[in-house]
């Protein structure tokens, strides 16, 4: 093998959702690509409809394009896979064979696309491509999302054919090790990059963030109840801001309109653009979780991202997705007054947050880094 042979772009394929599908993890590819689209040589297989159509508990995420997120110039795509499967997944394949990368970075975000990337990191590697699993979600998110023993195996053997996991903090870095008994050089942290600084108000006025879908089973009635029973004397000092769309027949808008502290509530009932959701972590000084039970925890994924207090209920998930976490505050479930004492506890220990801010050029340079250091392993293991 040539030194030149080592040294030229690494040929690289990321595996992700289409722009087709709106979600935070379809920005994350997109970004992704953007970042190192001129330091490899790039490609993209989309994955469309992962499950059928009316499994979807928010069909107004399925199929709305967001027209911002275009291709790299350059970068060749295959879309879509979708959960037929056939003929499809045979045409990546062979979209695969043509584009011979050396790497294929399969991007996980949900266990419906488990049985494809299977398929895909078994062909890969018998192809001799490199594989890196980026899981997106941190790893306690991953384990709760694959409950189900089917998919908690899945999970387990395409973690074990991977040559690198991508994970997104140290937190997480720790718990995927841990988790699948994987060595430390295997596991790789590629910090997102978190646009926006923290900025502490010199007023001492504390902002509590409920952020994501409104739903009952997250206790958001909870929450305005909670805030309610904060005394007039102090009330001035706080804000509470309810962001994301409204699900179900749950009435927000006439919860918060009834509020004796309507003045001090502000409720934004829509579907979050990626490019927003930093700002309101910003701005935030506590997250509050009231949840009567758990389902999708991003939140708490991105309030541990931000180093922000963060009110908790006792029920089961969240003590293991945030265990280890040292600033967090927690309330009994369905207990507004708990709920209350919680979150006026939290509020006096926020100060200063950790400053997250990664930018781009960052992680870029870290993400490139690991793709070609595994991509000249694979090669120079090829020679061998």
């Amino acid at each position: 093998m040539t030194d030149a042979d080592l040294n030229r772009r690494a040929r690289v394929c990321i595996v992700g959702p289409s722009p087709q599908l709106t979600s935070g993890v379809t920005y994350y590819v997109h970004g992704l690509a953007q970042a190192i689209s001129s330091r490899v040589a790039l490609s993209l297989v989309y994955l469309g409809r992962v499950r059928p159509f009316a499994l979807y508990e928010d069909l107004s995420r399925v199929e709305v394009p967001a027209d911002e997120l275009a291709t790299p110039a350059g970068v060749e795509t295959f879309d879509s896979v979708d959960w037929t499967v056939i003929p499809n997944l045979a045409n990546a394949l062979r979209f695969l064979r043509q584009r011979k990368p050396d790497v294929l970075v399969l991007v996980c975000w949900t266990p419906w696309t488990l049985a494809i990337y299977l398929t895909l990191a078994i062909y890969a590697r018998a192809s001799g491509m490199r594989v890196v699993v980026d899981l997106h979600r941190p790893a306690a998110r991953h384990e709760r999302m694959y409950k189900d023993q089917i998919a908690q195996r899945s999970l387990q053997a395409l973690v074990r054919l991977a040559d690198q996991v991508a994970v997104h903090d140290e937190f997480a870095r720790g718990m995927i090790m841990g988790r699948f008994g994987l060595p430390s050089h295997k596991v790789t942290n590629v910090n997102d990059p978190l646009p926006g600084r923290h900025t502490v108000d010199q007023s001492g006025t504390r902002t509590f963030l409920f952020f994501g879908g409104i739903d009952e089973f997250k206790g958001v009635a909870d929450l305005v109840h909670a805030f309610d029973a904060f005394s007039d004397s102090v009330i001035d000092r706080f804000r509470l801001v309810i962001a994301g769309p409204v699900h179900g027949d749950m009435p927000i808008e006439e919860l918060v309109a009834t509020s004796r502290h309507a003045k001090q509530i502000r409720l934004d009932p829509r579907w979050i653009p990626e490019d927003e959701v930093a700002g309101l972590f910003d701005a935030a000084d506590v997250v509050v979780l009231p949840y009567r039970q758990t389902w999708s925890t991003g939140p708490l994924d991105l309030a541990m991202r931000f180093r922000k207090q963060v009110v908790l209920t006792r029920i089961e998930g969240f003590a293991t997705e945030a265990k280890g976490y040292t600033k967090r505050t927690l309330a009994e479930a369905e207990n507004i007054s708990s709920l209350a004492v919680a979150m006026e506890r939290a509020a006096w220990l926020a100060g200063d947050a950790i400053d997250p801010h990664r930018d781009w050029a960052t992680f870029e340079h870290d993400y490139t880094d690991l793709l070609e250091v595994t991509s000249r392993n694979g090669a120079r293991m090829r020679a061998s």
